[in-house]
């Protein structure tokens, strides 16, 4: 069933030991008709770069800066995405969350925990792409990393 190691839990500084792996919490939502044959949820994310912004400097040194993003592409039913909606973004009431998340690092890769504000996808941006069969990827904007 456990398809990632990708992780999360409401709130900030949420120690490993107490966060939800995404895979197994969303498998149990993730099914095309109601009470048919669930499915994996397929997550997958780019490692988090600790300088999105690289510029040459007057001595021709790169300095790095920038605000951490990060998408997550879930692959995932349209009950799963229901299910996000409700318990993380209050039935769509709210559009950010303040989450600790487990995903991977960029120059060890290896999965390391991050604070992030976690934002509802959007239809209008593009995060929502339909697919066969009331299957659906959204991508979910991780936003204002900072690495635990």
């Amino acid at each position: 069933m456990q398809t990632s190691l990708h992780a999360w839990a409401t709130g900030s500084g949420v120690a490993l030991g107490s966060l939800i792996n995404v895979s197994n919490l969303l498998y149990q939502y993730n099914y095309a008709t109601l009470n048919g044959a669930r499915k994996n949820v397929i997550i997958t994310a780019p490692p988090v770069d600790p300088f999105p912004i690289r510029t040459i400097v007057g001595d021709g040194t790169e300095r790095g800066d920038g605000m951490i993003t990060l998408d997550w592409l879930i692959t995932l039913s349209g009950y799963a995405f229901e299910y996000i909606v409700d318990t993380y973004f209050g039935g769509g009431a709210s559009t950010s969350v303040a989450m600790t998340i487990y995903t991977r690092d960029y120059y060890q890769n290896t999965f390391k925990r991050y604070n992030a504000n976690m934002t509802l996808p959007s239809q209008l941006r593009g995060d929502i792409e339909y697919l066969r069969g009331n299957r659906m990827r959204i991508r979910v904007p991780m936003r204002n990393l900072v690495a635990l």
